[in-house]
């Protein structure tokens, strides 16, 4: 099975859409898992953030409910899966005492909160599943954390943790292979690629307390029309959030092209890296 873990419900689509595709056309079972797929609580924490993206998803108290099941629209239009954790998107997670956790937009893009449960919940809730699966995973796919969102710095942590093998599995010596993908659109802007790189780079190397640690490898995956077709036809399903990067479906679809091409040098493409190979 290929894994590819999402902060949100829409993350691994929008990142890796073109690539899922090409998987499953090669016979390759694919899983996208979201991490940060949980409902609110009830009240909802009455911030900026929840009242602007609440009334932007139209999807009401609950819009988790809707965004799991454009997820499995999308995940169904690639051939995949789809699958939910019980983590809430960071907008929901509140600290007893000193309330919401990221009250405003610039939170929600700092640094990961100290108090965040989520930062030891999410990882437990993704070795629990990946505990309970029959089918081995062969290569596990985790954000880069590009924009530096910090659900996004959540997963990636994820990935290392998997990579450095920090967490224990019922399989005796199992470490699957860990990809870093791109954070789409993100990693539209300038530098935010190396810079985010530059950092897992770092994180890696001073976890492995090695002298020699292993880099990251870059792999450029060339795709077809058909995967690119795939990708859009994707990305449209999640109805609620074509609005937050986009004007129309129309405008999503040339944008992804003209980036793809971009990333293939005229050929259309996605970005990968992994740890020493």
């Amino acid at each position: 099975m290929q894994l590819f873990l999402s902060p949100h419900s829409d993350d691994a689509v929008l990142s890796c859409g073109g690539l899922i595709p090409h998987l499953v056309q090669q016979n390759e079972t694919v899983t996208l898992l979201t991490v940060m797929g949980g409902n609110p609580p009830s009240p909802l924490p009455d911030t900026a953030p929840v009242r602007e993206l609440h009334t932007r998803w139209r999807g009401g108290a609950n819009p988790s409910l809707t965004r799991r099941e454009e997820d499995r629209a999308a995940a169904h239009i690639l051939g995949a899966a789809a699958d939910h954790l019980a983590v809430p998107d960071c907008i929901y997670r509140s600290h007893l005492y000193r309330g919401a956790l990221y009250p405003a937009t610039a939170a929600i893009f700092g640094e990961v909160h100290w108090a965040d449960y989520a930062r030891y919940d999410a990882g437990a809730q993704v070795q629990g599943w990946l505990s309970l699966r029959d089918t081995a995973v062969d290569r596990i796919f985790v954000p880069l954390a590009v924009g530096h969102h910090v659900d996004h710095q959540i997963v990636r942590q994820i990935g290392l943790d998997l990579a450095l093998g920090r967490r224990q599995f019922a399989t005796p010596g199992y470490r699957p292979v860990v990809w870093f993908y791109a954070d789409y659109p993100y990693c539209e802007s300038g530098t935010a690629v190396q810079e985010a790189l530059t950092v897992t780079q770092a994180q890696y190397t001073v976890a492995a307390a090695s002298a020699a640690p292993k880099l990251l490898t870059e792999h450029r995956i060339h795709l077809n029309p058909d995967d690119y077709a795939a990708k859009c036809d994707a990305i449209a399903a999640y109805h609620s959030q074509i609005s937050t990067f986009w004007e129309s479906a129309e405008q999503m679809r040339k944008q992804v092209k003209q980036f793809m091409q971009a990333t293939g040098n005229g050929q259309l493409a996605e970005r990968y890296w992994s740890i020493g190979d």
